[in-house]
């Protein structure tokens, strides 16, 4: 039996129907290995090993011929996925290889001037066409921009202009799954931009007023319904509420009710996912457990619950594929659990910090994560003020995965 260590400043009720538990038993289905380890280089990023940097977002491309990393020194990092691993999955030969663990060497960096916010890749992307090749990013203060992935030239920004004439903050992005609109979210609204149309947005949908009802807050993350209707988009915010918005009948007002956990009131919601056309998995920040939601149903109640600690402000980006959901958690600990099946499926502890992103190759049968957290110097005027090095390394790395 794998034990998850918990942490609990204050101790959350397990008495609820249809959650996989902490101190659940695994049956060890999956077994877990790593492959590829990249390692922050303090030569190579900017901050030194005694800063804050730590690695914040990661996912693969569309196509899984490469994958990138955000660390919060705003540093975007691109990796090809390394040929030695696809041919030996391809052959069915043991990936782990016969060799060391590969170290990956990125191909990319991209400075963003300000705070990263998000990043979303463009759906049709495919290295063998480089026309299609890039994403969009989004920081602090600033435009949208649109980076070129082969050489990492920024092409076109897109401006979400708000009341005062001004560039309003981007906090989310999401692709229509066809790649003719963007979608970003800001305070309680949510910009539409045409991809060939760089600039100013064509549209922005006001979801809430002072006075009035609807989903107020930051919009922190969206996600098209792909599984579905492609005109479905779910709208998560900072201060907990979860929106369902279509694109033709509903853009200001939710379709479904209120969002919510009688037993475990939502926190901050950092992530959304579909993982079919009905089903909705929320992450939050400062909280304990990924919620799944059957929009068919009462949204007020999560038909499941899966433990998943997150003990600070952080993102902790988790993934689906299939019926499996992956998610590190801020005890280093790897978390994979059966939606179907409504259990727990393995577990794995990885690092001493917290593994802030876990992300699922589209195709291969492997996963990527990254770990780290902000650090704060701490100053004893009775001792010697040394540099204080970060205790384990910040790593990317590549994981395969079987049964």
């Amino acid at each position: 039996m794998t034990r998850i260590h918990k942490i609990h400043p204050t101790k959350p009720s397990f008495t609820f129907v249809g959650s996989a538990l902490p101190n659940a038993n695994y049956d060890g289905r999956m077994h877990i290995r790593l492959l590829s380890r990249t390692i922050l280089d303090p030569k190579v990023f900017k901050n030194d090993r005694t800063s804050a940097n730590y690695i914040k977002y990661g996912s693969f491309s569309p196509d899984g011929s490469c994958y990138l990393s955000v660390s919060e020194d705003n540093t975007i990092v691109l990796y090809h996925t390394d040929e030695r691993l696809i041919e030996a999955i391809k052959e069915n030969t043991n990936p782990e290889l016969d060799t060391d663990i590969i170290e990956s060497k990125f191909a990319l960096r991209v400075a963003v001037k300000e705070d990263f916010r998000d990043l979303s890749w463009f759906p049709g992307f495919s290295w063998s066409y480089p026309d299609s090749c890039c994403f969009v990013a989004a920081s602090r203060n600033g435009p949208i921009i649109l980076y070129d992935a082969h050489y990492g030239k920024r092409h076109f920004s897109y401006k979400p202009i708000n009341a005062s004439g001004e560039i309003a903050d981007t906090y989310s992005l999401s692709f229509h799954h066809l790649g003719k609109y963007l979608l970003s979210g800001g305070n309680a609204a949510v910009y539409v931009f045409d991809i060939e149309a760089p600039g100013e947005h064509l549209e922005v949908r006001k979801l809430s007023t002072r006075r009035g009802g609807g989903q107020k807050g930051i919009i922190s993350t969206i996600v098209h319904n792909t599984c579905g209707s492609s005109n479905i988009y779910a709208c998560g915010s900072y201060n907990g509420s979860i929106g369902v918005y279509d694109h033709n009948e509903s853009r200001n007002k939710s379709i479904f009710g209120d969002f919510g956990d009688p037993d475990n009131p939502l926190g901050a919601v950092t992530q959304l996912k579909w993982k079919d056309k009905h089903m909705l998995v929320v992450g939050c920040r400062s909280d304990y457990y990924l919620r799944i939601y059957d929009v068919r149903g009462d949204c007020s109640t999560p038909i499941h619950r899966f433990y998943r600690p997150v003990a600070t402000n952080q993102r902790v980006i988790f993934d689906i594929r299939e019926d499996l959901v992956i998610s590190g958690s801020t005890c280093g600990d790897i978390l994979v659990y059966s939606i179907l099946e409504d259990s727990a499926v393995t577990s794995k502890h990885i690092s001493n910090l917290p593994v802030t992103v876990s992300v699922f190759h589209p195709t291969l049968p492997i996963f990527l994560t990254g770990n780290g957290t902000r650090c704060f110097d701490e100053h004893n005027i009775n001792t010697d003020n040394e540099d204080k090095h970060v205790e384990d390394d910040i790593q990317l790395n590549m994981w395969s995965m079987g049964m």
